[in-house]
């Protein structure tokens, strides 16, 4: 990968209770390209890639979305409304493309 992310644990077998991960484990999801999910204080929260410095390509962190919405003011804060990199479609094709490998080749890690 062409870039550094900090993981979180995220248990492969789990079994997501949203319907939307389609009664598939985690791994499975990770194969697909799709964000897999946490259990954090009983409640499930799909994992999102977050940049740490909010440009394209930079280093990321795995976060829970159940934070990541919490805080997003806070995460999103170093860049001012209308400068997101998500208004360049390459950047933003990019960014997508990346998060769907990601979460493939992050499926075969121990």
């Amino acid at each position: 990968m062409s870039r550094r992310v900090y993981q979180i644990e995220i248990e492969k077998n789990y079994v997501p209770k949203d319907p939307a991960a389609a009664g598939v484990t985690n791994k499975e999801l990770m194969l697909k390209g799709k964000s897999p999910y946490v259990v954090k204080d009983r409640k499930e929260s799909k994992v999102e890639l977050h940049k740490l410095i909010q440009k394209e390509p930079r280093g990321m962190v795995e976060i829970a979305e159940s934070i990541h919405n919490k805080f997003s003011r806070e995460l999103h804060g170093l860049v001012e409304d209308g400068n997101s990199f998500r208004n360049d479609s390459l950047l933003e094709k990019q960014c997508n493309n990346f998060r769907s490998n990601y979460w493939k080749m992050r499926a075969n890690e121990d």
